[in-house]
């Protein structure tokens, strides 16, 4: 994901490729927060099923 192109960021105008990657990865690591966040408020205690046997 790193090394490939970043396209359709939806920022528009022309941005140097530092600011490009910044935008890239600022984007990801909100999308993740925002991803971990909802997790942890959908699912408090994790169900692990028995073993069988």
């Amino acid at each position: 994901m790193i090394d490939s192109p970043q396209k359709n960021l939806g920022h528009g105008g022309t941005l140097d490729a530092a600011i490009e990657d910044a935008v890239a990865t600022g984007n990801f690591y909100r999308h993740l927060s925002l991803w971990l966040a909802a997790a942890e408020h959908s699912s408090s205690s994790p169900t692990i099923a028995p073993a069988a046997g």
